[in-house]
């Protein structure tokens, strides 16, 4: 019998300002057994839905992650192409698009905790988008937060 292996594509632009996916990709092999992990990047944000779309032949989740710092606008653009994709692919796609802290960041030091931050949080949401989809809704707040009057 052959088992095929997970295929999982790493995806990001040279503009973002960080690389995380070694990280990334060390914690998903430790968490997901026979893995397949692939890194890619490309020139722009704008670039990801297409790469995107190449990769999807191939792929049984992409990984998206692209930092904006002002224009929000262009952002929610790429999220927009990144779920026509999605849609019209058939594979699931997760949208790491975020505003940009790394302006905060001052030292190495504090860039290897925002890389081991960013791995931590995204690993955690990629394995419970394959396995545990059910995990991925939000969480609700208590009633003593939101008393009936």
């Amino acid at each position: 019998m052959l088992v095929s292996r997970l295929r999982i594509a790493l995806l990001s632009d040279s503009q973002c300002g960080i690389n995380f996916f070694p990280k990334l990709g060390e914690k998903l092999s430790g968490q997901i057994a026979d893995a397949e992990i692939e890194t890619h990047f490309v020139p722009s944000p704008e670039d990801l839905p297409l790469k995107a779309k190449e990769l999807a032949s191939s792929c049984d989740l992409i990984f998206v992650f692209s930092l904006y710092s002002e224009d929000k606008s262009r952002a929610e653009m790429v999220v927009e192409k990144l779920v026509d994709v999605e849609t019209e692919t058939g594979k699931k796609i997760v949208k790491a698009i975020e505003e940009s802290e790394l302006d905060d960041i001052n030292t190495a030091e504090q860039l290897e905790e925002e890389k081991e931050r960013l791995a931590e949080k995204w690993s955690s949401l990629i394995v419970k988008t394959l396995f545990k989809p059910g995990e991925v809704s939000p969480e609700e707040e208590t009633r003593e937060q939101f008393p009936i009057p």
